[in-house]
């Protein structure tokens, strides 16, 4: 188990916080998107690392979002995810105005 950052640790003893899974898709032109699973746009949002922090970014809604376990492995080996991707259905009124698209199947 990866230790837990003096930061993180902050959040969670404060017990006043929320967890939305956040999706970057970027792609080999350099295009960017921002997706998260939480039921409404998260905009503003800021990501720390280690390198220094990122962003804002406005993530957006509108995409169904399903993953397997997400492995971590110490020292210089990737880890793995899968994702399935689609779009999510919703009644016309609530349709997001804007359309995503990313790749293309042929």
């Amino acid at each position: 188990m990866k230790p837990a950052t003096t930061l993180t640790k902050s959040i969670l003893s404060s017990g006043e916080y929320q967890i939305a899974e956040l999706y970057d898709i970027i792609l080999p032109t350099g295009q960017a998107y921002h997706f998260t699973s939480w039921d409404q746009p998260l905009n503003g949002i800021s990501i720390t690392t280690k390198a220094g922090t990122l962003g804002p970014y406005n993530y957006a809604t509108g995409l169904t979002i399903v993953r397997d376990k997400l492995t971590q492995k110490l020292g210089t080996e990737a880890g793995s995810m899968e994702i399935i991707i689609a779009r999510s259905w919703m009644p016309s009124s609530r349709a997001p105005s804007q359309r995503w698209t990313f790749f293309h199947a042929g």
